[in-house]
């Protein structure tokens, strides 16, 4: 529950413009569009966009991003990896 909240949290602060978040993607339950500043840590191994907004720098510290390892034939596993959506700074 706790992770929950902090996710929750962190969008509620990317969505209304006040600081840049630090986002464990280790709770991450759903698509996500990282904004200027943001900071990423944990393990993603949920079948999660994860984006990265034009214009954004964000920060990767030991991140993780693995397909679902439930599915071993990756048949449900729509994305893999990052997208850009237009200019960014890792």
């Amino acid at each position: 529950m706790k992770k929950l909240l902090a996710v929750v949290a962190a969008a509620f602060a990317v969505a209304s413009g006040a600081v840049a978040a630090t986002i464990d993607l280790s709770g991450v339950v759903s698509d996500l569009t990282l904004a200027d500043k943001d900071i990423i840590t944990g393990k993603l191994g949920s079948n999660c966009k994860i984006s990265i907004a034009d214009g954004a720098s964000v920060v990767f510290d030991g991140v993780t991003i693995i397909a679902d390892e439930e599915d071993e034939n990756l048949e449900n596993c729509t994305w893999a990896g990052v997208t850009c959506l237009g200019d960014a700074t890792i």
